[in-house]
């Protein structure tokens, strides 16, 4: 299907805690831009689960869904996850996902952006001009009540070479205990990556981040 022109989100499935095996795939999502001062609109792809829990159980989380096969345009935030669990998201191609789009709706500018997640898979993602990908705490009326934890972001491109400023790389609060983090197969151009606090576990793999000189 073909998502273009519009003011509010493209698909959005929330509160999405009584399914499962969901699939998403093989759409064009182009020109979401919110100006009317709603909140929270201007999405390309959102699910959620329920309440946030640092615990993760399973009754509160959108869950056992794919996002696959997705080419998205000219909007704030393509793809958005809050309390979601086994997931995929992949072979995305992004270009031109910049704050220039839904400037009053009050959500973070990033092609991928995951709140308060557990034990999902983010693969084959290539964007261009774009900010890359946020995933942090879940958080209500300012308290974080959980954060990111078990799960593999593999084969990354951002070239944000020829943007004239310069937007999010890759962004990333992880840890509890007993937890994993793996990034493999990472590039990326006038972007950084940024890692905050701690998982038990940190794999590092094929790693490149390159910035502009200052020379």
């Amino acid at each position: 299907c073909k998502f273009s022109d519009l003011q509010g989100d493209a698909i959005e499935w929330n509160v999405a805690i009584n399914d499962s095996d969901i699939l998403i795939s093989d759409h064009v999502i182009e020109r979401i831009n919110c100006t009317n001062g709603k909140i929270n609109w201007g999405i390309g792809i959102g699910l959620a689960g329920s309440t946030y829990d640092n615990n993760y159980p399973e009754d509160q989380a959108v869950k056992n869904f794919v996002v696959a096969n997705i080419t998205g345009t000219d909007c704030r935030q393509l793809i958005h996850v809050e309390n979601g669990k086994h997931f995929v998201i992949r072979n995305i191609k992004a270009r031109n996902i910049t704050p220039d789009f839904s400037k009053k709706a009050g959500i973070d500018n990033a092609t991928v952006a995951i709140y308060g997640c557990d034990n999902f898979v983010i693969d084959n993602i290539e964007m261009i001009n774009s900010a890359g990908m946020l995933i942090g705490y879940g958080v209500i009326k300012g308290k974080y009540l959980s954060i990111p934890q078990n799960f593999r972001v593999n084969n990354i491109q951002l070239d944000n070479t020829h943007l004239a400023y310069k937007l999010r790389g890759i962004q990333i609060s992880a840890g509890n205990a007993v937890s994993f983090v793996a990034l493999t197969n990472i590039e990326m151009k006038r972007a950084s990556l940024e890692l905050h606090n701690k998982p038990q576990h940190l794999f590092m793999r094929n790693i490149k981040v390159m910035q502009e000189s200052s020379v």
